[in-house]
């Protein structure tokens, strides 16, 4: 997540790397709904996509994301998968992310809350600029609802449109 004192991604640049089409090995779906690395709370898990981007001042790595709760009585309701950029000096913006249900959400900035739904969070200019001021809040704390979401699988459907993700079937043959 964008920090205070970090190089602000500007939203055009942000864009940019959201739009650009990204080119995944047929599995990367099972990939990241049983990641392997688990704290207490959750199980957790990077794709890195190669390469390297450039966003405006930031140069960096992207990688799609996952965070699933483990413990979790209803495990369709507490998930996050997204897409992030990784700088070079190891600093992680989240460029955007599908949230489940499982809490309420404030647009801090705005003062708008939603309702504990499905909503997807976007990093933006305006949000990462507060930072500097309320070092808690993050660069992607801005969320509006999005549809609602069958479970972790179809929040993958929905971030894999979002971000332009491109099944290649033989990636590695």
């Amino acid at each position: 997540m964008a920090g205070s004192g970090w190089p602000v991604l500007p939203d055009a640049a942000a864009q940019r790397l959201i739009d650009l089409p990204k080119r995944v090995a047929a599995d990367w779906r099972q990939v990241l709904l049983n990641p392997p690395i688990a704290d207490r709370q959750f199980r957790k898990t990077r794709l890195y996509l190669g390469g390297e981007e450039e966003a405006g001042p930031v140069r960096g790595e992207l990688f799609l994301y996952s965070r699933l709760r483990k413990d979790e009585e209803e495990p369709r309701r507490t998930y996050t998968f997204g897409l992030g950029l990784r700088d070079r000096v190891g600093r992680d913006y989240r460029l955007l992310r599908c949230n489940g249900p499982s809490h309420p959400h404030v647009n801090k900035v705005e003062g708008d809350r939603l309702p504990p739904v499905c909503h997807v969070h976007r990093i933006t200019e305006r949000y990462q600029l507060h930072l500097a001021h309320r070092p808690k809040w993050e660069g992607d704390g801005f969320a509006i609802i999005s549809r609602p979401y069958a479970g972790p699988d179809d929040a993958l459907t929905d971030l894999a449109s979002l971000v332009n993700i491109e099944v290649e079937e033989a990636l590695f043959a």
